[in-house]
């Protein structure tokens, strides 16, 4: 499936969302998370979201990248983010997100994780 702002992969048995906006901002993230939710659900709540093209994300950004975390762990699945700009590395390191996240350095890892 792919939307103009997803492409997905289930071919791992684990779902690859590759983000394909620069930004994550109000509007994007209002499109992404129903649209993130129900794939989630339909692969059994085992996600990664590669994010190698997102250069910068806003505040109602991470707020969808922790309710989707919520929603998925509570469902008993695996949410995993991949593939992290340096902006945006630093940006949950000061926000402390990358301690209650999993992030990974590549999908193959990311994978691997949400297994």
């Amino acid at each position: 499936m792919s939307s103009a702002h997803l492409t997905t992969d289930p071919s791992s048995g684990i779902l690859v969302a590759k983000v394909l906006c620069e930004k994550i901002s109000e509007y994007e993230a209002t499109v992404l998370e129903p649209e993130l939710r129900a794939l989630a659900a339909d692969h059994q709540y085992k996600l990664v979201l590669d994010m190698a093209s997102v250069e910068m994300i806003a505040s109602v950004g991470l707020g969808m990248l922790v309710q989707l975390n919520r929603a998925i762990k509570q469902a008993g699945g695996k949410f995993v983010l991949a593939n992290l700009s340096e902006n945006i590395k630093k940006v949950m390191k000061i926000t402390r997100l990358d301690a209650g996240l999993t992030i990974t350095g590549s999908v193959a890892d990311g994978v691997a994780k949400a297994k």
